[in-house]
């Protein structure tokens, strides 16, 4: 379990280093991607509100630390969707297009309704598209449209790295 979260924790972190210094590449029109949540929707759905909650909060503070929003901010967003997406996981299957689609969605409104609310509470200034905008909605659609690429390659590395462990 330790090394399933020291593990995942790396993944993320990488993921969220890669993000903040050349998450240009795939900005489309302004709009980029939240690939930290495809990654922490997907290790919710393969392993549980436990292990994807501590893995998001790692995650949270490494983007907290990184970015300039206060610390907590990212961090209690990346925990809250590690814990409600693996709390559901037992009670729907899992097809390899519309389910990563939806939840991806699911979890970006939930992240944007919590964000939105931290921000209003505390007087936050972020640089987030406002909940009902344009913006918002292309963000949305750009990361749900890459959410089964993404749970796809995850799955395979996954299913490599257990053909891998299987050979000692």
């Amino acid at each position: 379990m330790i090394t399933r979260i020291l593990l995942n924790t790396i993944v993320l972190a990488l993921i969220v280093f890669v993000m903040t210094t050349w998450g240009n590449i795939i900005e489309l029109g302004g709009i980029k991607p939240d690939i930290v949540l495809i990654v922490v929707v997907w290790m919710a759905l393969h392993q549980g509100a436990y292990t994807s909650q501590i893995s998001g909060a790692m995650a949270g503070g490494i983007e907290d630390f990184l970015s300039l929003a206060p610390f907590g901010f990212h961090l209690t967003a990346r925990t809250l969707l590690g814990f409600l997406t693996g709390s559901v996981r037992e009670f729907v299957g899992l097809d390899r297009l519309v389910m990563p689609v939806l939840f991806t969605l699911a979890a970006f409104g939930i992240q944007a309704v919590w964000l939105t609310m931290v921000s209003a509470i505390f007087s936050i200034d972020t640089a987030r598209a406002p909940l009902f905008s344009l913006a918002f909605l292309y963000g949305a659609l750009y990361t749900a449209a890459l959410a089964p690429a993404i749970f796809l390659a995850a799955d395979g590395i996954r299913a490599g790295a257990r053909r891998f462990r299987g050979r000692f």
